[in-house]
C-alpha cells in the first residue's frame, strides 16, 4: 500500500503544477460589441457619467421587453412573454427607470418597470417592464482609461443615447516570439572502413 501512495503523490503533484503554470492571464475584459453606442448614464447615487459600449445583457438590438400589462391583469399568473416588443438603440432616446423599486412578479420572474423614449420627433414613450435580472453594461468613460461597470436596472436612474459608431478595429495580437534552442553540435560518428 505504501508503495502506491508514493507514485500517486508524484503524480498529483505533477499534474498541479502543471495547471499552475499553464494558467490564462489574459485580462482584457468582457467583450465589446460590434457598435459602441455612447452617451449618459445618470445612477441611483445621481452620479452622471460619459458611457461607451452601452449594452441590456451584452445586446444593443432586439433586445427583448413586454408592455406593462393593465392594472386588473397584474397577477402571478400573467405570462408577460406573450407579448413581446424588441427594442433597438439605434430608435432611442433615452431609457429611464421611474420607480427602481416596483418590481412585478409574474410567473416566478421579477419584472421592472422601464419608460422608453423614442428618438423621433414626437419623442414617442411607451411603458415596458423587462426581466429584473438584465444589467446595463458599459464603459465609463474617465481621464485614465474606461472603467468597466455593470448595473442592475435599480441602479439606474436614465440612460441617454447621444449616438453610435463602429468599433475601431483591434490589431490583431503580434505573433509570439520563440528563442531557437541552441544545442551544442556534436561531431558525428563515422565508419571506419
Amino acid at each position: 500500500m505504501k508503495s502506491c501512495i508514493r507514485p500517486l503523490a508524484l503524480v498529483s503533484t505533477s499534474l498541479l503544477l502543471i495547471n499552475w503554470g499553464s494558467g490564462d492571464t489574459n485580462v482584457d475584459g468582457r467583450a465589446k460589441p460590434t457598435i459602441n453606442f455612447y452617451g449618459t448614464i445618470q445612477d441611483n447615487t445621481a452620479a452622471i457619467f460619459n458611457a461607451e459600449n452601452i449594452t441590456i445583457g451584452g445586446q444593443f438590438r432586439q433586445i427583448s421587453v413586454h408592455p406593462l400589462p393593465q392594472l386588473d391583469i397584474k397577477n402571478a399568473d400573467y405570462d408577460p412573454t406573450i407579448n413581446t416588443a424588441l427594442l433597438d438603440f439605434a430608435e432611442i432616446a433615452t431609457i429611464q427607470v421611474p420607480n427602481p423599486h416596483t418590481t412585478y412578479t409574474f410567473k416566478g420572474r421579477n419584472y421592472i418597470m422601464i419608460q422608453v423614449v423614442s428618438n423621433d420627433q414626437a419623442e414617442t414613450t411607451n411603458n415596458y417592464i423587462i426581466e429584473l435580472t438584465k444589467k446595463v453594461f458599459c464603459d465609463q468613460m474617465n481621464g485614465a482609461g474606461p472603467l468597466e461597470r455593470e448595473l442592475k436596472f435599480i441602479a439606474v436612474e436614465k440612460i441617454s443615447f447621444e449616438g453610435y459608431k463602429d468599433q475601431a478595429p483591434v490589431a490583431a495580437p503580434a505573433p509570439k516570439k520563440y528563442k531557437a534552442l541552441m544545442v551544442p553540435s556534436q561531431p558525428r560518428a563515422t565508419k571506419s572502413a
